[in-house]
């Protein structure tokens, strides 16, 4: 059993000196989250001298008694006042606490190791690749994408060794701070042949070497890196594990994501309890005059508005969702849920909020008008528009003008076939003001056909559209599974000129179902930031199926509306520590969609296609249409190319430019069409094509030595003839292997079965002889 102490100043490990053994007891994390008792007899020590003025130590402003013993042990009676313990890691076998001193902070690791391995006797990037614990602190708290001034790493092996970062410029670099640690090993190290059990480490930073105080607010993540020896003697490569809390995963390299650490307790960024609000606000009605006297209601609070209307509400709690009631004799009552991330979206600690409540003596009406655009296709006329239980078709100029009674907030629709519907709140305080309301422009957007991604080894299969909007670029995500326990969708997005690689121009952009998103710019660019990317992600929950609809502004990605872009996608699963991509087939390309080699994505055409190229500069047409039976009726489980149409038999398919192309149509029970399209005539120009299949049947026909004896087909018996003048055809399909039964009164029962490979032929014959009974 050894116990290694020691002093760090920076990187540089001083020497110890050999002192005499003790007994001491200390805690092991087992996998079910007990600390079982452990006996750590013999623990030989390796003290330096700690004092001030003591050999190694002996420099001005080095060393300050703490007010802990840093000796690996959990002895202290401070730990008693300890945080929450956090329990990490691949196997969820390493834990921490930390505990807030007069003048510094104290961490606590404890690990459970079976085979106790390190690489190398050496500081750095070797520590990493052993059995190690990793701490990162956001001492600001400012929730940088990437690692700032303020963000340090501490990375401490079971052998001592360390390696130890600050954030600079979105990068990590050395730092010359002073920390003390101690190391307990219960075990030996690099030693397969005995069982080991673990390993402590305590930890002390001086608040004055990171800038912060006892009480200070900060945020954190963890790491553990496991390494041992397999049942040959191999040894394994080390895994590294962190931390998911409240269902995230807290990824140390964006400290955006990291737990915030305020009083004693853990939160998540989005939790951190926030001081009292005031709420102040105007109450009007339909007309746009002061309403006087109306109670307004939060909680316990309540108060009368003013004569001019005006109200005040102090002390609101904004950690949790909660309602506002309005209410006034002759009014329509008003309530509304104010929700958390609303109340907490202050910035000064007072919120206002207007409203209007409805005079029901007054009828007041407004006419609401818009157009209805797509940015691909321009003005779309007979679109449905419908609001208030009214409902409208834009004319010939994509326009419409309805005229609405004001009793409360509105929600208009614009719908047609083959776009996707769009949605718009219209809430009555944006409206009362005006004599009327132009609502400019409304995109109704022409999806791409659907694609899949994820879906294996256990991972969320992911459904997904894209669409362009004037703006921006839409994409919708979803799922039969919730994405949740660290889970994301990744985006990957290539800008400019594709490689075999990656750089500046591009990104991946992780979405998760708590509505948070991060963001990495390749190539060390620094596009990184959330909060001023404007990108959105709201995720939601409709009946059974989980949702993320995703916008990405065109001024994020530094692209017009008009430029051609690639991507990939992938599912990471956490709770598998696994990742599953996208596969999408291209002429030429594999079908794997490789996110590291952007000469490899899928291009998003201007129209929403889909197609494989090699970069944004090839461009592809559009090939649409039906594709349908002889009657002219669709047939809906056709596939071109190997994507399903829609139901009314609708596709449509991208090609590049220039060059030749096939359309190959199948649909059991029709017979396949292969056609070749000229690359002369892929000009960019959209063709439309209608395609009809005819029925795949072979003509069955014989003799039969029975008049009268029924003849059917055995996998559809619906499908019969009968003998007549001792002979009988039959039209059957030719999708499968076929059975033709012959049955007559008196006689025996024959079945006749015909392979697959017989039906082929436009006819088939068989003689049929029956016997009687």
């Amino acid at each position: 059993m050894k116990k290694i102490t020691l002093l760090l100043p920076c990187l540089f490990l001083l020497a110890c000196s050999n002192q005499s053994s003790e007994t001491n007891s200390s805690g092991f994390i087992n996998n079910s989250g007990e600390i079982p008792s452990i006996n750590l007899n013999d623990a030989e020590d390796y003290n330096p001298n700690k004092e001030e003025n003591g050999d190694q130590f002996n420099f001005d402003g080095n060393y300050t008694a703490p007010e802990l013993v840093i000796d690996g042990y959990k002895n202290d009676s401070q730990w008693q006042n300890s945080s929450p313990k956090v329990i990490f890691g691949a196997q969820n076998n390493a834990s921490m606490i930390m505990y807030r001193g007069e003048s510094a902070l104290f961490c606590f690791f404890e690990v459970n190791d079976i085979d106790i391995q390190t690489v190398g006797n050496n500081n750095g990037d070797d520590v990493t690749k052993g059995d190690s614990v990793e701490v990162y602190f956001d001492f600001k708290n400012d929730g940088s994408n990437k690692p700032q001034s303020d963000d340090i790493q501490i990375n401490i092996g079971a052998h001592g060794k360390t390696r130890i970062f600050v954030g600079s410029n979105g990068q990590w670099g050395s730092w010359n701070g002073l920390l003390d640690y101690s190391i307990v090993l219960d075990g030996t190290l690099n030693n397969d042949t005995d069982n080991d059990k673990g390993y402590a480490v305590e930890l002390m930073i001086p608040y004055a070497q990171v800038g912060i105080s006892k009480n200070s607010t900060f945020a954190f993540s963890v790491g553990h890196v496991e390494r041992g020896k397999d049942s040959t003697n191999e040894t394994l490569p080390y895994t590294w594990g962190g931390l998911t809390y409240e269902g995230s995963f807290v990824d140390p390299q964006s400290p955006a994501t990291y737990v915030v650490y305020q009083g004693n307790n853990f939160y998540s960024r989005d939790n951190v309890p926030m001081n009292q609000i005031n709420i102040t606000g105007t109450i009007i009605d339909q007309q746009n005059n002061k309403v006087e006297n109306a109670k307004v209601k939060i909680n316990d609070q309540e108060t009368l508005t003013t004569k001019d209307g005006k109200y005040t509400l102090t002390n609101v709690d904004p950690n949790n969702n909660t309602i506002v009631e309005i209410s006034k004799d002759g009014f329509k009552t008003y309530t509304k849920e104010l929700t958390s991330t609303l109340l907490k979206s202050t910035k000064t600690g007072s919120l206002n909020l207007d409203y209007v409540l409805i005079n029901n003596s007054l009828q007041i009406k407004k006419t609401i008008s818009g157009i209805v655009k797509n940015p691909s296709e321009g003005i779309i006329q007979d679109c449905l528009i419908e609001i208030d239980n009214q409902k409208i078709l834009t004319n010939n100029e994509g326009k419409f003008s309805i005229e609405v009674v004001l009793d409360n907030d509105l929600i208009l629709t614009a719908s047609k076939e083959n776009y996707k519907t769009s949605s718009t709140t219209l809430s009555l305080i944006d409206i009362v003001s005006k004599n009327s309301l132009d609502l400019g422009t409304i995109e109704l957007y022409s999806p791409s056909s659907s694609f899949t991604f994820g879906g294996s080894r256990g991972i969320t299969k992911i459904t997904s559209e894209v669409y362009r909007g004037f703006e921006g670029i839409n994409f919708t995500f979803k799922s039969s599974q919730a994405i949740s326990n660290g889970d994301h969708v990744e985006l990957f997005i290539d800008t400019n000129s594709s490689f075999h690689g990656r750089d500046d121009s591009d990104y991946r952009i992780d979405f998760k179902s708590d509505s948070s998103f991060s963001i990495v710019n390749f190539g060390n660019g620094s596009n990184n930031i959330p909060s001023t990317s404007k990108i959105i992600n709201n995720a939601y929950l409709k009946g059974t199926t989980y949702y993320m609809d995703v916008f990405i502004p065109y001024t994020f990605l530094s692209i017009s509306p008009t430029d051609i872009i690639g991507i990939s996608c992938g599912v990471w699963s956490e709770a598998n520590k696994d990742w599953d991509g996208w596969s999408y087939a291209g002429a030429g390309f594999e079908d794997y969609v490789a996110p590291e080699y952007t000469d490899q994505y899928c291009r998003i055409s201007l129209d929403n296609g889909l197609y494989r190229a090699i970069n944004n500069q090839i461009k592809a047409t559009k090939i649409y249409g039906r594709i349908v039976d002889s009657n002219n009726n669709p047939v809906s489980i056709a596939l071109i190319n190997s994507k399903q149409v829609n139901e009314d038999g609708s596709f449509a398919i991208w090609a590049i430019n220039g060059s030749d192309f096939e359309l190959i149509i199948t649909a059991n029970g029709y017979i396949s069409q292969k056609i070749k399209i000229l690359g002369t005539d892929l000009n960019g120009n959209a063709l439309k094509k209608t395609i009809t299949l005819s029925k795949g049947e072979c003509l069955i026909k014989g003799t039969c030595n029975v008049n009268g004896a029924k003849v059917y087909y055995q996998e559809n018996p619906n499908i019969f003839t009968y003998v007549e003048n001792n002979t009988y055809s039959l039209a059957i399909p030719t999708s499968s292997n076929a059975h033709i039964v012959f049955e007559a009164n008196g006689y025996k029962t024959l079945t006749k079965a015909i392979g697959k490979a017989s039906l082929v032929n436009p006819t088939y014959t068989y003689n049929c002889i029956m016997e009687a009974n």
